[in-house]
């Protein structure tokens, strides 16, 4: 497992180019110090622009939750579960943009749990057991739109070797259980799985699994597998994205496009390295280099997908610094050259993940400077907080109504750069999808609307961009963006 010892978890907005904004001035997540890491989690609300961050914190555990808007101006702290068990990194978050919900999977003294809170972050009914006295399991949380449910992956022990299993679960949109957990692969003799990634490939919903297994000797591998939404294998056996070598120690992470494509990105000792993925989940590449250093590289870096600029942009560490580079939706190469987006005041960052926002077009890094005096003895001390880098803003605000039928005006002419807001004045629930029906769906955006929510999304280019009513696809509701200059 991994456990490092950490001190500053720091928050930056970037710009969708990726450019620091002038003045910027940092904030601060966590208001305490704390001998535990926090290892922060991320979770995207589009239709109110702003992410959920949660981290671990003191002794006994317990998890603590900032919402944070586009502007970089985080709302309060709360506590959201007390009770942790002293297990690291087994904590995930997940938003339902359906019923506006987000899902907490956590590990108490019990074991496994989740639990549902608003978007206030107050909890919704009480919480539920997954499995009663797990620990250690790296739980990842991923949401299915389309089936309005979560999907719950975890590591369990099995003959008292932790590790061994990877199990699945279908949850309904409240986190209740929706069958019996299923395990979908055991690692392979006298191995373990060491560290777990989840995401979902919009275009054909299913779910990307990747994992390190790693011998006692510390050879290890990349593997992945592929879960449909019902929780199944699209395939049985595993996907090797690196062959086992010695000394591989990563959190391995992926990223997809809205047409189905993606890029596998992991550490390997002291490089950074990318991988094309097909749309079944299957190697599409070799390997391809985006940073060849000598600098000591952190084990989890992460990526996300620009839909605004169509690029992937993929972040880690490189000794002290904090970096980032665009890649090439097709091919994976680093265009221009990785930048510099900022440096570690301790030891060395870790941990880190990243989160895209459409409206905006700004991409949410998070991650955690890391000390350790003494080998991470008692000593060490740690604290979340952070700092805006950039954040895209300007341009005006068109008002698009949403009502029970039809969306009004049917069509509306604006110039790029402005952003559209959908207000829903019915009183049923609608989506904005863009595309049309059986074309493209939900390739830009795809909110669900409950009676008075609104959802914005920002247009930064020129053309035409049809969207509909999943819900009311029968009925003909669909609208019209048309960009200009």
């Amino acid at each position: 497992m991994f456990r490092i010892w950490t001190l500053v978890g720091l928050i930056l907005f970037l710009t969708a180019s990726l450019a620091p904004a002038q003045g910027t001035n940092p904030i601060s997540l966590s208001k305490t110090f704390s001998k535990i890491p926090g290892t922060p989690r991320l979770a995207r609300n589009e239709a109110e622009n702003s992410w959920l961050v949660v981290w671990r914190q003191g002794t006994p555990g317990k998890m603590l939750g900032r919402i944070v808007p586009a502007d970089g101006s985080p709302g309060k702290q709360k506590t959201l579960v007390k009770g942790l068990n002293t297990a690291a990194y087994s904590f995930d978050v997940a938003y339902n943009s359906v019923t506006s919900r987000y899902l907490l999977a956590y590990e108490s003294w019990q074991g496994l749990q989740v639990q549902l809170f608003d978007t206030k972050m107050s909890k919704q009914g009480s919480a539920t057991l997954i499995e009663n006295g797990l620990q250690g399991s790296l739980v990842r949380l991923a949401y299915d739109p389309d089936s309005n449910q979560f999907l719950i992956f975890w590591l369990a022990s099995q003959d008292g070797l932790s590790g061994q299993l990877l199990n699945v679960l279908v949850l309904d949109s409240a986190g209740g259980p929706s069958g019996n957990p299923i395990t979908l692969a055991k690692a392979g003799l006298s191995k373990m799985f060491e560290s777990l990634s989840a995401v979902r490939n919009p275009k054909t919903r299913n779910f990307m699994i990747m994992m390190l297994e790693r011998a006692p000797n510390t050879i290890g591998s990349i593997i992945g597998y592929t879960v449909k939404p019902d929780g199944s294998l699209l395939q049985p056996k595993a996907v090797i994205f690196q062959i086992p070598e010695a000394g591989l120690n990563t959190v391995p992470q992926s990223s997809f496009n809205n047409g189905g494509t993606g890029f596998a990105f992991w550490s390997d000792q002291d490089t950074v390295k990318a991988r094309k993925i097909s749309g079944k989940g299957r190697p599409n590449s070799s390997p391809k280099l985006i940073s060849n250093s000598a600098a000591d590289v952190s084990t989890q870096p992460a990526i996300a997908f620009d839909s605004q600029n169509n690029q992937f942009v993929g972040i880690w560490a490189e000794g002290k610094q904090i970096k980032g580079a665009k890649l090439n939706p097709s091919t994976g190469a680093v265009i221009d050259k990785p930048f510099d987006l900022a440096a570690s005041t301790l030891t060395h960052p870790i941990n880190l993940v990243l989160s895209y926002g459409a409206q905006s077009g700004n991409v949410l890094a998070v991650w955690e400077d890391a000390a350790t005096p003494n080998a991470g003895g008692p000593d060490s001390t740690f604290r979340v907080r952070g700092g805006v880098l950039g954040e895209k803003g300007g341009g005006s605000e068109t008002l698009v109504s949403v009502l029970d039928g039809a969306f009004t005006p049917l069509a509306v002419t604006i110039h790029a750069g402005t952003t559209v807001r959908w207000t829903s004045l019915g009183h049923m629930f609608h989506t904005v999808t863009s595309g049309v029906p059986g074309s493209s769906e939900g390739k830009l955006f795809d909110q669900g609307l409950g009676p008075g929510k609104s959802f914005t999304f920002r247009f930064t280019q020129t053309g035409t961009f049809d969207y509909f009513c999943r819900v009311h696809v029968q009925f003909g509701m669909a609208g019209k963006v048309i960009v200009i200059p």
